[in-house]
């Protein structure tokens, strides 16, 4: 089974900015924000300060089966999102997206036939090591439910079609 197949989610919202979407899960409306490009510098100049430094956490996988679904995949994160955050100069990955959910940045990129999700925290750079262990890690990372819900709406935004009446062209 599918985790799309465990929640029941609806599309109720997609901004016309693509800055969010607002979709129904569960009987709970929820919320997906795009990290703003504004706070993205801030995170750039702060890094390149050398004040922090980004610890990423695997939070799964959304598996497409072939490179075309992928393409279409991220055609409809486009959609939703506009503009990646970044794209890829070499094989690792053709964009990526940042995404806040739950007070949580979540990144996706994509692999050959799949989006990778991961969390993404700041921590102090004269941290770093200390954060890197597995015990600190666990700390920062999103409980199961959290990264289960966010796969499942990321999934269902990549894979189901555009409903008409929410998006009348």
């Amino acid at each position: 089974m599918s985790q799309v197949e465990k929640h029941k989610i609806k599309l109720l919202e997609r901004d016309s900015k693509r800055n969010y979407v607002i979709l129904e899960m569960d009987g709970e409306k929820v919320r997906i924000d795009k990290i703003s490009n504004e706070k993205r510098k801030k995170w750039i100049e702060l890094d390149k300060k050398g004040s922090v430094k980004r610890i990423s956490i695997s939070a799964g996988l959304i598996d497409f089966g072939t490179h075309d679904k992928k393409v279409f995949g991220l055609y409809r994160l486009l959609w939703y999102f506009g503009v990646p955050h970044g794209i890829s100069d070499w094989n690792q990955y053709t964009c990526f997206f940042e995404l806040k959910y739950k007070d949580f940045t979540f990144v996706l990129d994509d692999a050959r036939d799949h989006l990778r999700i991961n969390s993404e925290h700041d921590v102090p750079r004269d941290k770093y090591a200390e954060y890197s262990k597995p015990e600190k890690k666990a700390e920062l990372a999103p409980p199961e439910e959290i990264k289960n819900e966010f796969r499942s709406l990321i999934d269902f935004l990549v894979k189901y079609p555009i409903e008409r009446e929410v998006f009348p062209l």
